[in-house]
């Protein structure tokens, strides 16, 4: 994928036994691009900016 993209993604420190991924990233772009983040393939030259914040609760709402 390209760069711009916008990410929304979840990092979880404990799964209370719902069967959650600990980390999850789902990417698009405004140019057509759109996946999955599973790991950097670009470490040395990619640049990252995140804004995240905790929560109090956490719900399932479809086990897959």
């Amino acid at each position: 994928m390209k760069a711009p993209l916008v990410c929304a993604s979840v990092f979880h420190s404990y799964d209370p036994g719902h069967k959650l991924r600990m980390e999850h990233t789902h990417c698009y772009s405004s140019h057509g691009d759109a996946g999955h983040y599973h790991y950097d393939t670009t470490p040395d030259t990619v640049v990252y900016e995140g804004y995240f914040t905790a929560a109090e609760k956490i719900f399932r709402f479809d086990e897959v």
